[in-house]
């Protein structure tokens, strides 16, 4: 599942200014998972879904636009290290 840049109403130069997130980690649906940077102003990008971060596409300060993908989320129902031995991981 992609994590997209929402459309914050502008064409301004938009910058990649944190990942809240580490690749691994677990997050749910509407959790922070990176900050863009717009004119001196920060915005949230939220998980759409909740699941694992398995992906990172745009690194920090790289300039991004609406409908960029930032990264990848892996649904899951749990975190991986949470896991009962046997389970499956879908």
């Amino acid at each position: 599942m992609p994590i997209v840049l929402p459309d914050l109403g502008t064409e301004t130069e938009i910058r990649i200014s944190s990942w809240l997130v580490d690749l691994g980690d677990h997050v749910e649906a509407g959790d922070r998972v990176a900050e863009v940077l717009m004119r001196g102003i920060t915005f949230d990008v939220s998980a759409s879904a909740a699941g694992i971060l398995t992906g990172i596409v745009k690194p920090l300060d790289a300039v991004v636009r609406a409908g960029d993908t930032l990264g990848w989320i892996e649904p899951h129902s749990q975190p991986i290290d949470d896991r009962q031995p046997g389970e499956d991981s879908a």
